[in-house]
């Protein structure tokens, strides 16, 4: 009854039948409503009038204005012959519209569904143009049509005024489907050539679009083109977060390559995040990024320094070697290759393969020799880490001296809990995954942003830092040695005590180390210690004297976001269970089916046609009944070999025993009356007649 209604024309039905309706209502809720209603169950052939009568005034009115719509471009269209007929009176040599349209069709690209090709195609759009002379009050119209379904949304934008305004319509034609700068070096970058394309089609196709691509971005000079190769390149290294960052700042213009990277540092310092760096070592790593790497009691660094650890591989790394004979090689190279790396020490044979026995050698003893393992060494020397002593703002506004260590290799800065809590800053919650050597994992559960200085507060910088329960596992330095090889009366250190253990409250990483650097360094005679200037002072760094030690301290940190964790926490905290409220209705479906449901021999179930309780949402069926009777016999009158096949077919069914005839007529309460109808397809060969 409601076939093709539309909501707008339920509310009229309502609203007939004095019905109220809400506008939350839905489709379904107003069909149910006038179905419920009392109108309806007294007379539903009314409220089927009522519907069909809607329906169908809707209709017309519909397509009264298709046909207004279709006259106004016809009237468009005869009003364009006649001025195209006025100007060839006139003497004017100019084809008609149709012409123009087909022969700039012909000269114009197709356009294609890439967003890459609407340079390609305004700029052979305007060279036909050119070729066919096109007066200025057709190239609007032209567009248009080429544009096919594609102006109806320019036609949205644009005044009737300016509908004849080439430029125009060309400015909200771009305005509407051309591609950021962005996705349009993309998209050239991407570009592949086509299957039907040769060579010289594809350049010509690249050269055009890289020329699109300068012409959104307002490049004309070989500097301009310079710099925006640069930014560019640039943009590429950006992360997700930090790209769609810049293209919002960019807006309409595109910045700088110094511009970009100020705009990338300032967004950095002011997320709290760090400059990401590429490791090739690390590229198909689950690791996502490096956060700390600082090495203690390590033989002297400065051979091979760099801020990623690289161990010298060797075939023979557990091969025993005699103490005596080390010592020995150790004196013959010189102290320049005493401060090597620990693999260089080991004297290993070839790895070719050819191993030549020394049948002279002396008995191997255990107490005089060492096996060289990833944690067993001698050494002679150790590094020295960089410490200073800083100054950070407590809850009242007072500077607090805390025991800093300088990290150049760690992405992020890390505070002691126990400062936190004397200096009463304020923790925020985070979910930060610090993993270590060997896959072991530390979760960081907070942080805190606090203001670090200098002594004379020259200096002032604003930082977040980690909380975690230590920062080193012992004192930094181990052992306390002597400083007498250097003369530090005339230099303001950072840290007096740099050569006295002391527990460490406090690491600065990257992200603020170089700030801190200043012009000057200092190299210590007779000894491997180098001064550097910074804002707390000259810090210390280099080798130092050790004495033997059988473990090397290597702390490798990494900041890792475990996202499934996160996410599974997430909705551990959120998921609220709460059961789905049954309708009374559903209820008496699922007792109907639990109590009358059976299977056969097949194994196909059975089940009784469920009813509602009350009977009289059947309706007056019997006169609907009739009514369709009724129609049946008029077309019978019409078709008699109709006729004569629905008789044949009824009398089939009453000998089957499908069907029986009722003697009696007397309509009975809680009784439907199932309309049928004839239905003779002759053609269909899926379905009987």
């Amino acid at each position: 009854m409601f076939k093709g209604a539309r909501k707008d024309d339920l509310k009229q039905i309502a609203s007939e039948l004095n019905l109220e309706v809400n506008e939350k209502n839905t489709l379904w809720d107003i069909i149910e409503l006038i179905k419920n209603s009392e109108p309806y169950k007294e007379n539903s052939e009314s409220v089927k009038e009522i519907a069909d009568l809607v329906i169908e005034e809707r209709k017309r009115h519909e397509q009264s204005e298709v046909e207004i719509e279709k006259l106004k471009l016809e009237l468009e269209v005869a009003k364009a012959h006649a001025e195209i007929k006025n100007t060839s009176c006139e003497g004017e040599s100019q084809d008609s519209l149709e012409t123009l349209i087909k022969s700039v069709r012909t000269l114009t690209v197709k356009l294609l569904t890439k967003q890459e090709n609407w340079g390609f195609f305004f700029s052979s759009l305007e060279r036909a143009f050119s070729t066919k002379n096109v007066p200025e009050k057709y190239k609007a119209e032209i567009l248009l049509n080429l544009l096919g379904e594609r102006a109806s949304n320019v036609i949205t934008y644009i005044k009737d005024d300016d509908l004849s305004d080439y430029l125009k319509v060309k400015d909200i034609v771009l305005r509407e489907f051309q591609p950021t700068p962005s996705s349009c070096l993309e998209n050239f970058r991407k570009a592949t050539r086509n299957h039907n394309e040769t060579y010289i089609m594809f350049a010509s196709r690249l050269t055009t679009n890289f020329d699109y691509y300068l012409k959104l971005r307002d490049v004309s000079d070989f500097e301009s083109l310079k710099q925006l190769i640069v930014s560019d390149k640039l943009r590429q290294t950006l992360d997700r977060e930090t790209a769609s960052f810049i293209s919002v700042r960019e807006s309409d213009k595109w910045f700088r390559p110094d511009e970009l990277g100020k705009e990338v540092d300032l967004y950095y310092t002011s997320r709290g995040k760090t400059t990401p760096e590429n490791y090739a070592g690390h590229k198909n790593s689950n690791v996502r990024n490096v956060s700390n790497v600082f090495l203690s009691d390590v033989k002297s660094i400065k051979k091979r320094h760099h801020k990623t650890l690289h161990f010298h591989k060797t075939d023979e790394w557990h091969q025993p070697v005699s103490a005596e004979r080390n010592k020995q090689e150790n004196r013959a190279s010189g102290d320049s290759q005493n401060r090597g790396w620990l693999a260089d020490a080991v004297n290993a044979p070839s790895r070719g393969g050819e191993h030549s026995l020394n049948v002279n050698a002396p008995d191997f003893v255990q107490g005089s020799s060492l096996t060289f393992m990833s944690n067993n060494c001698n050494k002679q020397h150790s590094v020295l880490l960089s410490t200073a002593v800083c100054y950070l703002i407590d809850e009242s506004g007072k500077q607090v001296c805390l025991h800093c260590l300088l990290d150049a290799g760690s992405q992020m800065s890390f505070l002691k809990r126990d400062c936190v809590e004397m200096l009463g800053l304020k923790k925020e919650k985070t979910n930060i995954l610090v993993s270590g050597l060997n896959d072991s994992s530390i979760p960081i559960k907070s942080q805190v942003t606090a203001i670090i200085t200098n002594e004379n507060k020259s200096y002032v910088q604003s930082l977040n830092f980690l909380v975690v329960p230590k920062i080193t596992a012992g004192l930094t330095p181990s052992n306390k040695f002597d400083v007498s090889i250097g003369d530090f009366s005339n230099i303001k250190l950072a840290d007096e005590k740099f050569n006295v253990p002391e527990r460490v409250d406090m690491l600065l990483g990257v992200e603020v180390f170089y700030e801190l650097l200043r012009p000057g360094q200092i190299s210590l005679p007779n000894s491997n210690l180098l001064l550097q200037n910074t804002v707390f002072g000259f810090i210390v760094s280099g080798g130092i004297p050790r004495e033997n030690e059988n473990v090397i301290h290597c702390g490798f940190l990494n900041q890792e976001i475990n996202l499934d964790q996160t996410l599974k926490q997430f909705w551990e905290i959120e998921n609220v269970e709460s059961d789905i409220p049954k309708s009374r209705e559903s209820i008496l479906c699922e007792e109907h089916f639990q109590n009358n449901h059976s299977r056969d021999k097949s194994g196909r179930y059975i089940i009784k046609m469920p009813l509602k309780e009350n009977p009289d949402c059947l309706g007056k069926s019997r006169h609907i009944a009739l009514k369709k009777l009724n129609s049946l016999w008029n077309r019978f009158v019409k078709d008699p070999e109709l006729l004569t096949l629905y008789s044949n077919f009824m009398h089939e069914y009453l000998e089957l025993g499908h069907m029986y005839e009722i003697k009696e007529i007397e309509e009975k309460s809680g009784s439907y009356y199932i309309p049928h109808l004839g239905v003779f397809r002759p053609e269909s060969k899926t379905s009987p007649p």
